[in-house]
């Protein structure tokens, strides 16, 4: 039986979600491409019927991109509007992504980490998992107190022994770092706001996601 060993745990925040409510996904996802955006799909199912085209279904697909590329992204997907293969698009940048990364992880590891940032009352979205990494979407906001809450639960002897992690507060961003091992995790000074890209002949509108 594999041994369960935890490495450390990472988060990257430079990072936007995009909900695109897609007619013909696979075509999205190929003009995506075509423009030399690196993306990660994490999820992708039916949503609703379509009723511009007869025997089609919408299909929600939420991709995770690097902030660097949020207005060549927000650019490709006002042509794919106009088009007509996208229905909606939603852009968040209020996230961030946390992963536990080891060996041999299991449900019980899972469940650890889901009910302490339960405890926390820090948000989950998007999780994906597998042997050797945990990962969820989160505020940015929450990044903070679930790197603790997860540190002081997964490295309980760390913490102990090494007097916890340190705080690091500048202009330029907080950085957690622990005195033996982990990651150090860095937080910029930035606002939180989403923008909607929508349909023609639909009102705009602007949304906050918290």
């Amino acid at each position: 039986m594999e041994k369960l060993v935890i490495t450390g745990i990472s988060s990257k925040h430079s990072i936007v979600k995009v909900d695109i409510i897609a007619i013909h996904y696979i075509s999205v996802l190929c003009y995506i491409s075509e423009r030399n955006i690196p993306f990660d799909i994490l999820r992708l199912y039916e949503s609703d019927v379509c009723d511009k085209i007869p025997d089609s279904k919408l299909t929600h697909i939420i991709l995770i991109i690097e902030a660097a590329y949020a207005e060549v992204m927000e650019a490709c997907c006002s042509e794919l509007v106009l088009k007509q293969r996208v229905d909606r698009v939603i852009f968040d940048r209020d996230v961030a992504e946390i992963s536990v990364v080891g060996l041999g992880l299991e449900n019980s590891t899972i469940l650890s980490v889901l009910k302490t940032c339960s405890d926390n009352n820090v948000s989950v979205s998007s999780l994906s998992t597998s042997r050797l990494r945990i990962s969820f979407i989160t505020a940015k906001q929450n990044v903070e107190v679930a790197i603790f809450a997860l540190h002081s639960v997964l490295f309980p002897a760390v913490d102990s022994s090494c007097g916890g992690a340190n705080v690091k507060s500048s202009c330029g961003g907080t950085a957690i770092e622990s005195p033996c091992e982990g990651a150090a995790v860095e937080f910029p000074c930035e606002g939180e706001h989403a923008q909607e890209v929508v349909r023609p002949n639909a009102s705009p509108s602007i949304e906050v996601c918290k």
